[in-house]
């Protein structure tokens, strides 16, 4: 098996904990809020603010092949640019993996190791938010024996519901990721956070 550096080297490119890019990964039904494009929305005024420093991405897969397709490409881009990302993954779950918009389903084993394959890319640097129902319990997919699929993570650890996800949106975004990550340069509290 191959070992992953773990460490950021001194002088690497980037701020060990920067945010670089925001990564918006959308895969709902048809007829649901939108509300991974809400996010991009709310997002894109307030890296204009930041140059080019910070970038936002949107991406809608439909299917496990442009799903995985985002997820590869993700990665590439991410070793070519150095910008670490908040990837984003707005979609339907259980304890067991996501729904994507055209009915299939991904079991957790499956989405793994193309997360840690962004992950050890940044340089372990990634915060990724299941924003899907049960998305906290993809930490325990995680073995102390494998590539590390995130650096942090948030993601509830029950079922979800429209309303509290579109109050909790605005705060979450300005005052959990946004600010503390990109203005300070700060990383988010060290583990998993359910909503």
């Amino acid at each position: 098996m191959q070992q992953v550096q773990r460490v950021q080297k001194y002088g690497a490119h980037g701020a060990l904990g920067a945010i670089g890019q925001f990564v918006v990964i959308q895969s709902l039904r048809e007829g649901d809020r939108q509300t991974g494009r809400m996010i991009r929305e709310d997002l894109e005024p307030l890296a204009g603010e930041y140059n080019n420093r910070l970038q936002v991405h949107y991406r809608t897969p439909r299917t496990p092949a442009e799903f995985e397709y985002c997820l590869k490409d993700l990665a590439a881009w991410v070793r070519h640019s150095g910008r670490a990302p908040c990837l984003h993954i707005d979609c339907h779950g259980d304890k067991d993996g996501i729904e994507l918009t055209d009915g299939s389903y991904m079991p957790w084993s499956r989405v793994k190791p193309l997360f840690a394959d962004i992950n050890v890319a940044s340089r372990m640097n990634m915060l990724l938010v299941l924003a899907c129902c049960y998305g906290g319990d993809f930490a325990a997919e995680c073995r102390y024996d494998e590539p590390v699929p995130f650096v942090y993570m948030v993601g509830p650890g029950n079922k979800i519901y429209l309303s509290r996800c579109l109050l909790s949106r605005e705060d979450f975004t300005l005052s959990f990721v946004f600010r503390p990550m990109v203005a300070s340069n700060r990383t988010a509290p060290h583990g998993t956070c359910g909503a």
